[in-house]
């Protein structure tokens, strides 16, 4: 059995579940707020979460595809993921009719991120400073994480609706690597949280995650 923590937010809500995917390395508790944004939109919002001791690039895209799945035997569930979680959410295959990618990369940089040493057995920064709470990961996604960067997976795109937004102060998810891999996409909504060029109002990696105006876009977008 593969080894993922499915987390009821609060009291079960009858109707549309929200999955909010947690990236491995970011510590949970930094969904709250997005969590606490979807139950006040009206959805049941879960969290699935993966330990470290038992990461890797497979069991990870399984066990978000596995926490789907059990998710929707029921009910409809929409999908909410920050970072590389959106990557993992790609990867498992799973098409929701509704689907939130917030500093999410779709293809790969144009140049390779600066990066230190390799990750031993667990690492505890993702590939550039993020600002985001963290907690340990496996090597082999930290190696992952890295290889994104210039060598993105292949995947299916969505069929269903998709919000991507992004930020050109995110070193995760620069616009480029958000827009144009998506362009193709049947049903996306693109956004960008500045002006053209750059913006320092901007949000950062972590901001996308924690800016409570966000939050309830996202919620009220994924709630329609």
């Amino acid at each position: 059995m593969l080894a993922f923590e499915l987390i009821d937010i609060s009291a079960s809500l009858s109707g549309t579940a929200a999955l909010v995917v947690v990236t491995p390395g970011v510590q949970a508790e930094a969904y709250l707020g997005w969590a606490e944004a979807l139950e006040d939109a009206g959805l049941d919002a879960w969290l699935v979460r993966f330990p470290a001791s038992t990461q890797s690039v497979e069991s990870v895209t399984e066990g978000v595809r596995q926490a789907y799945e059990q998710l929707s035997r029921d009910r409809p569930v929409v999908v909410a993921a920050h970072g590389y979680g959106g990557t993992f959410v790609l990867l498992s295959g799973i098409q929701p009719q509704r689907m939130a990618l917030i500093g999410t990369p779709l293809g790969p940089q144009a140049a390779a991120l600066v990066m230190g040493p390799e990750p031993k057995v667990v690492s505890e920064l993702l590939p550039c400073t993020t600002g985001l709470p963290m907690e340990p990961y496996s090597a082999e996604l930290g190696l992952a994480y890295r290889a994104w960067t210039t060598d993105f997976p292949s995947y299916q795109a969505p069929l269903g609706h998709t919000l991507l937004i992004a930020s050109g102060l995110d070193c995760v998810a620069p616009p480029e690597t958000v827009r144009l891999p998506s362009q193709t996409w049947p049903h996306r909504t693109w956004e960008r949280t500045g002006k053209l060029g750059l913006d320092l109002g901007e949000l950062d990696h972590a901001d996308l995650l924690a800016d409570e105006r966000l939050a309830d876009r996202i919620a009220r977008w994924l709630a329609q």
